[in-house]
């Protein structure tokens, strides 16, 4: 189930398979501008990822936005510390902040660090980095 309303149970927005499509090519053009805005980053994994993402986010957890700490939200467990940056452009894409604020990936007090962290991203206080790292949303 997509991106959920909490309080009425009705889906937001449901993307169309091309929709999806659109929106991982969107993503990884992101994904580019905020790695090289960084300066380093891992674009292979990231860019190899956001199909995943785009479909995770938008189209598969039953989640909200302006509800991250549902109780009735699922949850995915994201193993791949170095692909944050899928991730938070995929969070970013669900409406969880500004898709903009990515490009402050690996700046000092932005959020957006190398590896998620629950305690530094805005909005998303269920993001947790494990020590495997594993982040759970």
């Amino acid at each position: 189930m997509p991106i959920t309303d909490s309080k009425t149970g009705k889906l937001k927005k449901d993307y169309t398979v091309e929709e999806l499509i659109e929106k991982a090519k969107e993503m990884r053009a992101y994904n580019m501008v905020a790695i090289t805005a960084a300066g380093s980053g891992h674009t292979g994994g990231t860019l190899s990822i956001m199909d995943i993402a785009a479909a995770l986010y938008l189209k598969k957890i039953r989640h909200d936005p302006e509800n991250p700490t549902w109780e009735d939200r699922d949850r995915v467990f994201w193993s791949v510390g170095h692909k944050a940056p899928a991730l938070y452009i995929a969070l970013a894409e669900a409406g969880y902040f500004p898709l903009d604020d990515t490009v402050k990936l690996r700046k000092l007090w932005s959020g957006f660090e190398g590896h998620p962290n629950r305690l530094k991203v805005i909005s998303v206080p269920s993001l947790n980095k494990f020590p495997l790292p594993i982040s759970i949303l």
